[in-house]
């Protein structure tokens, strides 16, 4: 809505035809105004192709710009997200959302009764004002207002729709969770679940740590012979696995580091954490202990307890995870591709402290 079209010089009105976009695993509703005349003519909504919304969701998501409905739909279903307008039907001079009158607002118990209780966000002034008036007070859910991504708001260029959305669209959404920490410098940091789109950044962090960190405890043809891409193959093989978790941290656009995790194979109800790298202009900020709560967290709700291993003589890593409540649980020798080395496991026997 608010789109720069011609207008007629009569008010018309419009009625809302566009089915919800909704289905049992979805995590947030986003709340448009109403349909503009060009999304009336493309059948769907944000049809106006200056609209930014599906290129602002697309990059928020890691997935590619949809182009049909169907491509549209497959975005909204398979991050979580349900999509409708707040008003039903209303009287309006083309697509001026200060024209509006006569408002009949949309039913948004049917999307709740489908959805449950989920966070909601209005795009826009116009769609959050109109939400507070005519539903808040039926669904008792507060909403968040975000930047409207039609063209008329041009002082939010699409980089910045994208950080404004990307930060505050919640941590449920499927695959793209995000929680918000503080650095120690008191910048907000990002951590989310990894995508493909963060292997490359994975990798070569993964590479200059080993070469930097087990400089002289392994061997010297193993870590010369190490690249970003045999190093984010496990990465890789934690995004195709639904019991591995696989967290980036960041700050704006600043990579900060990562981690890996998936069930132990040795001790049962156990989550092992298989990795965990901080960039080096990064250390000394919380990032390695901010995802090592995460992890522990979501060790929490499926396991009860945490392991790590350890290359004996990374005295850094082992202060931290025995800081936070890690204990020794063996040691043994371990195999790294054929290049033997003395390790330690440790083992987080309760986990409540991560709540």
């Amino acid at each position: 809505m608010g789109a720069e079209e011609k207008k007629p010089k009569v008010r018309e009105r419009v009625v809302q035809e566009f089915a919800p976009v909704c289905d049992a695993h979805s995590k947030v509703l986003i709340l448009g105004t109403a349909p503009s005349r060009k999304s009336r003519e493309a059948g769907f909504y944000y049809g106006h192709p200056q609209n930014r919304f599906w290129k602002m969701l697309a990059a928020v998501t890691g997935e590619e710009v949809p182009q049909t409905t169907e491509e549209k739909k497959a975005l909204l279903l398979c991050n979580g997200i349900a999509l409708h307008d707040v008003i039903h039907s209303c009287d309006i001079i083309g697509s001026s959302d200060s024209s509006i009158r006569n408002v009949e607002p949309a039913d948004l118990g049917r999307i709740l009764s489908v959805t449950g209780e989920i966070p909601v966000f209005c795009n826009g002034g116009t769609a959050y004002r109109l939400y507070r008036k005519y539903q808040e007070k039926k669904t008792k859910i507060p909403a968040r207002q975000l930047p409207s991504t039609s063209p008329a708001n041009a002082a939010w260029r699409l980089e910045r729709l994208v950080e404004g959305w990307g930060a505050a669209l919640p941590c449920h959404i499927s695959g793209q969770e995000r929680l918000i920490w503080k650095t120690m410098g008191g910048n907000d940091m990002i951590i989310r679940e990894a995508s493909e789109r963060d292997l490359q950044n994975i990798g070569r962090l993964c590479m200059e740590n080993w070469k930097k960190t087990y400089a002289g405890l392994l061997d010297e043809s193993y870590l010369n012979g190490l690249t970003p891409e045999n190093c984010a193959k496990e990465s890789r093989e934690c995004l195709e696995n639904e019991k591995a978790r696989l967290y980036v941290a960041y700050e704006g656009d600043t990579f900060l580091g990562f981690g890996a995790g998936l069930e132990d194979k040795e001790l049962e109800n156990c989550f092992y954490l298989a990795s965990l790298h901080v960039s080096e202009a990064a250390r000394g900020k919380g990032v390695g202990t901010a995802l090592l709560w995460e992890f522990g967290r979501h060790a929490r709700h499926g396991y009860g307890r945490m392991s790590v291993c350890i290359v004996q003589g990374n005295n850094g890593a082992k202060r931290l995870y025995e800081r936070l409540g890690a204990a020794h649980y063996k040691y043994f020798e371990d195999d790294f591709h054929g290049t033997k080395s003395q390790s330690e496991k440790l083992v987080w026997e309760e986990l409540e402290r991560f709540a």
